[in-house]
This record gives structure tokens, C-alpha cells and sequence, in this order.
């Protein structure tokens, strides 16, 4: 069988998909960087610019929480789906200080129709949150 790093869709994906480092895709797939890059250069997978360093990407939380990700810069930025659709369909001023709420509880489903805003106690209550400041939409 051959090696991992050796496969092109395995590579594109952690290089692209995942935004993984060289050095991470590396340890990854148990191999140095310079295979890494040998690798994607014979399959003709082109090399980030710098610029873009980490291409933004649809990623599903640990949490169920489905969200855009993105890293420039050496800072992480991210923003939950449901936020998104709460912006387009209120507005961001309506939204900014606001909970977005999941009627049927169901963190992924991001039907416009399945969010709502909330205030963080309201929204605290309504989850059981002991600290109903705390907020965590």
C-alpha cells in the first residue's frame, strides 16, 4: 500500500480543506515537510500565497454548531451560520447584541424559519443556564 502522503486528494484536502500548515500535514501523515512538499509539487497542488494564508471554510463545531472559519493575519476569525442568517434576515444592529435561538433545539438546522433573537437571560432561562449573563448562542 502506498504511503498516505503520497495521495493527492488526501493532501488537497488537508492542505486546502483543513487549511493545515506543511509542517502539520507532515505530522498529519507521519513524514517530513520536504516530502510534504515534494509530494504536492509532483500532483501539482499549488502552494498558498501567504496572502490567504487559511482560505475560509464551512466547519461543524464539536458543540453541533455549524460555522464559517477563517485565519489571517496569525488570528482565527469565525462566525456560527445561524448568526449569518440572523443578520440577513434582521439586520446587523438587531442582531449584534442578541442571542440567536434554535426553536426546535436543534443546533444545524439554520432554516430561516428555525431562528429567532433573544436576549442572553431570556435565552439563559431557557436552556437552564445557571448563569444566565453568560452568553453562548
Amino acid at each position: 500500500m502506498e504511503p498516505e502522503y503520497r495521495d493527492a486528494d488526501r493532501l488537497r484536502e488537508l492542505y486546502w480543506d483543513e487549511g493545515m500548515s506543511l509542517s502539520e500535514v507532515a505530522d498529519t501523515l507521519s513524514c517530513s515537510t520536504s516530502s510534504i512538499r515534494k509530494w504536492m509539487k509532483h500532483h501539482d497542488i499549488p502552494r498558498r500565497d501567504g496572502k490567504d494564508k487559511y482560505p475560509p471554510r464551512f466547519h461543524t463545531h464539536v458543540s453541533g454548531y455549524e460555522r464559517w472559519r477563517h485565519k489571517t493575519g496569525g488570528k482565527r476569525h469565525s462566525v456560527r451560520v445561524h448568526r449569518l442568517l440572523a443578520v440577513a434576515k434582521y439586520g446587523f444592529d438587531p442582531v449584534k447584541d442578541m442571542d440567536v435561538h434554535h426553536k426546535n433545539g436543534v443546533k444545524w438546522d439554520n432554516r430561516i424559519e428555525n431562528i429567532e433573537l433573544m436576549d442572553s437571560v431570556e435565552h439563559g432561562k431557557l436552556h437552564g443556564r445557571k448563569n444566565f449573563e453568560a452568553k453562548s448562542d
